[in-house]
């Protein structure tokens, strides 16, 4: 597995690139999500959004440096190994839940067509 460190990169750059060289993005940034499903389909690329324990409707999804690699630790090698065994784009949510000293790590496979269905209906509710 590789990796691209793209810091300050904006996403409409960052995802053709990472259809180019057979990538997953690993993001944190829910906006992504809704303001990017047109070119993620487009350009067939495998997404995992990480989600944190710390979710407000103000502040968003705040993941800690501690949590994010909690969910990459635990979960990391079997998104590689569908990655890799599948010939279409996979989209996952990693999601901690429990809190605690060790909360625990779900793992949820996305319908990318669901993703975008339930983007449309979020924008719909706050119009």
């Amino acid at each position: 597995m590789r990796a691209l460190w793209a810091a300050n990169v904006k996403d409409p750059v960052l995802i053709p690139r990472l259809a180019s060289e057979r990538l997953v993005w690993i993001t944190k940034d829910d906006e992504a999500k809704r303001a990017h499903i047109k070119d993620i389909r487009k350009h067939g690329i495998s997404v995992v959004w990480c989600r944190g324990l710390d979710r407000d409707e103000n502040r968003g999804n705040r993941v800690t440096a501690h949590e994010l690699h909690l969910m990459l630790t635990v979960k990391l090698r079997y998104i590689a190994e569908v990655v890799s065994i599948t010939h279409t784009a996979v989209h996952h949510e990693l999601y901690l839940h429990g809190g605690g000293v060790a909360p625990s790590v779900s793992c949820k496979r996305l319908d990318p067509e669901r993703v975008s269905a339930k983007a449309s209906l979020k924008r719909a509710r706050l119009t």
